[in-house]
């Protein structure tokens, strides 16, 4: 615990406190593309869901504010910057307006993150994404800490892998670091990747292959969820994504179903809205428990 203390105590801060925290930086400090004049905390939501990914992205308020302003430094260098034609002729372009003023309102959104967290160190707290990013700093300021826990976990397993974030990453890469070959076994759905859950990163899969080259890949193909024709569909349709691991990975993957006791057709259906998708699904039950459907 002394390793970890900020303050005579250190509590965990609520979701009101964190939006208290925001909104009082909002009314303290004038800002042109954050908070908007009649609507000063129009985006007090946006930034506190900002400021977590950026934690799950291990990406500090000074990283923030590097990376806006090398964007800014080489916006004069896109080509098609201006309007050559028409009554904007000379003008930026408004995609490329839009952009610059994203750009300007992450500066502000650096601001607003290095005084929260500033201010969560002065009154002893701490929100969800620093328990990740506390451990991560102890192991890389510490060489004691970082030693005591790479001997201690020699075997490490990651199940649910594609849900990993950067910050998350770092720290399995940093425990396994002891070693040139470590003990890692991750388990995980390159195709469940898109998305993103607590900051997911397709990246995180491609880099373990990268830092560990010796690393067996074992692919399961054996299906006990799906009959052979949904697997069929969906791989069909999933081949057409580029991006896909196996296909960067040169991998072959054919799922083969274990379940011959259903069989079956793909019935497809569009709907308008979520609640009448849900009426059809309802109705479809119905009609099929009247039929003495098992």
């Amino acid at each position: 615990p002394e390793k970890f203390l900020t303050a005579k105590d250190i509590n965990q801060l609520t979701d009101l406190e964190q939006i208290q925290l925001i909104q009082k930086n909002l009314k303290e400090n004038d800002y042109q593309y954050i908070k908007p004049f009649k609507s000063p905390f129009h985006y007090q939501h946006a930034i506190r869901d900002a400021i977590g990914k950026l934690k799950q992205e291990n990406v500090s308020p000074q990283k923030l504010r590097d990376i806006t302003n090398q964007e800014l430094n080489n916006f004069d260098k896109i080509e098609d910057l201006y309007n050559d034609k028409g009554s904007n002729k000379g003008k930026i372009k408004s995609k490329y307006e839009t952009l610059q003023t994203d750009l300007k309102r992450n500066l502000e959104l650096a601001d607003i993150y290095e005084k929260y967290q500033t201010a969560l160190v002065k009154d002893g707290k701490y929100d969800f994404a620093d328990m990740i990013l506390h451990v991560l700093n102890a192991f890389e300021t510490d060489p004691e800490i970082l030693a005591t826990y790479q001997e201690k976990y020699q075997y490490i397993l990651v199940d649910e892998y594609q849900d990993t974030n950067s910050a998350q990453n770092t720290i399995v890469r940093t425990l396994g670091a002891f070693y040139d070959n470590p003990n890692i076994f991750v388990v995980g759905d390159d195709e469940q990747s898109i998305f993103r859950f607590q900051g997911a990163s397709l990246e995180n899969i491609l880099a373990f292959k990268e830092a560990y080259s010796d690393s067996r890949i074992i692919v399961l193909e054996k299906n006990y969820r799906s009959i052979q024709k949904i697997l069929d569909a969906s791989r069909a349709v999933i081949q057409n994504n580029q991006n896909q691991i196996f296909n960067l990975l040169n991998i072959e993957k054919n799922l083969k179903s274990q379940r011959a006791d259903l069989k079956g057709d793909i019935e497809i259906a569009q709907f308008s809205h979520g609640s009448v998708e849900s009426f059809f699904t309802a109705k479809k039950i119905e009609e099929l428990i009247k039929e003495n459907v098992d």
